[in-house]
């Protein structure tokens, strides 16, 4: 039923959203101790354009955990995985109706 893929689709995204979440997450720490060891000079001094790269990724990481983390912003992800599984349900019921016709078919030459 709908509402039984609904709620699929929903926990789903849910843990897709949490994995993603944790991955940014670290990415984006991982990212900010870089540039504090630099900063601080306790590590090897990084290039300009290291440094550059690390402040936009920081910036960027930083957005994406916000937007993920926004109220409704699942809504979409939701309605995307429910229309796939409607397509993927409606194929497999063809291809099945197909198959079914196929075997009749065969039973119609194996009488002759």
């Amino acid at each position: 039923s709908e509402v039984t893929s609904y709620k699929q689709a929903k926990q789903v995204v849910e843990e897709f959203r949490a994995r993603r979440i944790k991955q940014i997450d670290s990415m984006l720490k991982d990212a900010k101790r870089r540039l504090a060891d630099h900063n601080s000079g306790q590590q090897p001094l990084l290039e300009n354009d290291e440094r550059i790269s690390l402040e936009r990724k920081v910036e960027l990481y930083t957005r994406k955990v916000d937007l993920i983390s926004e109220p409704g912003s699942d809504r979409n992800e939701m309605e995307r995985i429910l229309r796939r599984e409607k397509l993927r349900d409606e194929r497999r019921r063809q291809r099945n109706k197909n198959n079914h016709n196929d075997d009749d078919n065969n039973d119609d030459d194996d009488s002759s």
